[in-house]
């Protein structure tokens, strides 16, 4: 009997999954690392996607110790990475690794740590907001190609809500595993949750819940594209 009601479970499943990838009907992004955003279960548009940039974090804290000492040297130490000082790659010290730009890396576990070098850091956007606006008050549903779906969505992309202002949108890069998705923790840095569903032949679908977006700057991070000085980000914003 345990074994006839896993297998039932193991169906329903099976059966959900389907009928779920059933009611989308549009073409996989044309390109690998492309992300599309649906509009309908037939329509969509392509989001933009912009280069972060990687620079030391800047808190209160390290602002007023830069005016009495040297304490700002103190914060990023504790942070664990070097200090941002220019555009090239020599210029990102204390342990960053150069990190490969090929969109589909060979396992989930590649992908995981190849932001690592940004614990601690901020990944830093221009402008106040993203070029793409979608609607408050209902769920995100995004195709992204990602050259193959035999991998778990969730170990290798993170939906991040950005701190927006005038002139930037910024987030702290801090290493967050699936398994806090969803909980306090998670939303009080910006980790927005979401679920993941393989799309045709080499694409997922992945659905950020109306309850978890909420108003706000979003960036989608894939972690196996990365570089030292750069992060490339889809964006959009909910307003």
């Amino acid at each position: 009997m345990k074994v006839k009601a896993l297998l039932a479970s193991i169906m329903m499943l099976f059966v959900g999954t389907m009928s779920y990838a059933q009611t989308v009907n549009i073409p996989e992004p044309e390109f690998i690392n492309s992300y599309y955003l649906l509009t309908s279960d037939s329509t969509y548009a392509e989001l933009p996607k912009e280069n972060g940039t990687v620079k030391k974090h800047t808190s209160l804290a390290s602002r007023i110790g830069k005016a009495a000492s040297k304490a700002a040297d103190i914060a990023a130490a504790a942070g664990g990475i070097g200090v941002y000082t220019s555009n090239s790659v020599g210029g990102v010290v204390d342990g960053v690794r150069v990190m490969g730009t090929a969109a589909n890396v060979g396992s989930a576990a590649d992908a995981i740590t190849n932001l690592s070098f940004a614990e601690g850091m901020d990944i830093v956007f221009e402008n106040g907001h993203s070029p793409y606006v979608t609607a408050l008050n209902k769920d995100v549903r995004i195709v992204i190609n990602n050259g193959n779906n035999d991998n778990d969505p969730r170990d290798m992309y993170r939906i991040v809500r950005l701190n927006a202002g005038k002139k930037e949108r910024k987030v702290r890069w801090q290493t967050i595993t699936p398994s806090l998705f969803g909980t306090s923790e998670a939303e009080k840095i910006g980790y927005a949750n979401f679920s993941g569903h393989r799309y045709g032949n080499q694409s997922y679908i992945i659905t950020v819940p109306a309850s978890e977006a909420k108003e706000g700057e979003y960036g989608i991070f894939y972690m196996g594209l990365a570089q030292a000085t750069e992060v490339p980000v889809a964006t959009f914003s909910i307003q």
